[in-house]
């Protein structure tokens, strides 16, 4: 591929989903206006000078479309050629055409062809993002997704987070920023450093190893050690931080042992039994949520546009009311089963396991389970590097093991 790829966690990827929600906004209001609703397809042949929209089980643009396109579907194929912009919602949308405008896209895979063409920016948010040799993008790529294969032309730069790595640091970014304070930090060998590549404006971001390299001894007979002065204003923050994380968790997790028992129990057993399964199931809830959630909301947000242009202003209000409340409330839930769930139940299984080790009797009681777990977790989190693999480690095993306990008890 002829373009490099940023992976920085950056504000870029709101900005995409704002621009998605404003082309819809843009689009389906001036369908609305003049009352075009043109059905699943422009046939070969056909040229259509208006904006449009396209919705149905198979959408398919073969002919020309002088204006803006709203296609919803189960699959979107534009072969033919858009002066406008695109906005789509779909399980897969793919460009063998050309688009004169940006592209708004939320989808599981987004793939131009070789002959594909886009005159302006492209804003993706999905799974899979395919870009073939000789398909040419005239400006930016902002994406977030699970994964890309790049082999086309791009014009200027690629803004993404690319991979389970990287969702998971604009997760964090976004947590920080809605608790206004650092309070999720990842180590250095997760916080990359971007370098200008020949000139031409693209970034490739680089995982530092700095760390890793200065760790050695640099001579096996020098074994002095500098002497440092203690920072006692950094320590005191870090005690604080300590003090303000082991007391959110011991209140939560004495919750947990109060209201949900249960899902403390099966989560412990399963990590007992299927330690590996409960990460492979981990990692999968944890990708999914994100994508599920972000195409939730383009669900809603083409729905809600879909009944409007219809004419039915009260009923697409009220879907979009309730839509928006469904998706928010399945965020925060999300959000609090991935930052404290999964780690209470991993604490949990860890700290019945060192009990049984002690006293049979101490580790039948949940609450002495708990608290010495979290006490665990949170001493080995505070390790530099080492304590970002244990968060992360705890987070996808205790995330499937809450999955798989709810499938046990038939509530999936």
């Amino acid at each position: 591929m002829t373009s490099r790829r940023n992976t920085r966690p950056m504000l870029h990827v709101l900005l995409a989903a704002l621009l998605a929600v404003a082309g819809l906004l843009s689009v389906v209001t001036t369908a609305y206006a003049q009352g075009i609703v043109y059905g699943s397809s422009v046939p070969a042949g056909t040229t259509i000078q208006n904006d449009i929209v396209l919705f149905g089980d198979d959408v398919t643009i073969d002919g020309t479309v002088d204006g803006d396109v709203f296609a919803l579907g189960n699959t979107v194929h534009i072969n033919g050629a858009v002066s406008g912009a695109l906005v789509s919602a779909a399980q897969s949308v793919t460009v063998n055409g050309k688009v004169g405008g940006s592209l708004y896209v939320a989808s599981l895979v987004l793939a131009f062809g070789p002959a594909s063409q886009s005159g302006r920016s492209v804003y993706f948010a999905g799974g899979q993002l395919d870009t073939a040799t000789g398909g040419a993008i005239a400006r930016d790529i902002n994406a977030v997704a699970l994964g890309a294969r790049l082999e086309g032309e791009l014009g200027r730069n690629m803004r993404a987070a690319i991979g389970p790595v990287d969702l998971l640091r604009l997760a964090v970014q976004g947590i920080n920023s809605l608790l206004g304070a650092n309070r999720i930090q990842l180590p250095p060998l997760l916080a990359p450093t971007s370098e200008t590549l020949d000139g031409a404006g693209l970034q490739l971001a680089r995982p530092s190893i700095d760390g890793l390299l200065s760790m050695g001894i640099s001579s096996p007979a020098d074994f002095s050690l500098p002497t440092a002065a203690i920072d006692t204003d950094r320590l005191l923050a870090w005690l604080l931080r300590f003090a303000l994380d082991l007391l959110t968790f011991v209140v939560l997790g004495l919750l947990l042992v109060l209201l949900a028992p249960g899902m403390l129990s099966r989560g412990a057993h399963r990590l007992r039994v299927s330690p590996w399964a409960a990460l492979g199931w981990g990692v999968a809830v944890f990708a999914t949520g994100i994508v599920a959630l972000i195409l939730a909301l383009a669900v809603v947000l083409a729905l809600s546009m879909m009944l409007w242009a219809l004419s039915l202003g009260a009923l697409g209000a009220l879907t979009f009311a309730l839509g928006l409340f469904s998706v928010l409330l399945a965020a925060v839930v999300y959000v609090f089963l991935v930052l404290f769930c999964s780690k209470l139940v991993a604490s949990f299984f860890v700290g019945q396991l060192i009990l049984s080790l002690i006293s049979a009797r101490a580790a039948d009681t949940r609450a002495w389970c708990m608290l010495l777990g979290i006490l665990v977790y949170l001493l080995l989190a505070a390790i530099p590097y080492f304590g970002w693999l244990v968060t992360a480690a705890a987070t996808f095993f205790g995330l499937g093991a809450i999955w798989m306990g709810l499938r046990d008890t038939g509530q999936l």
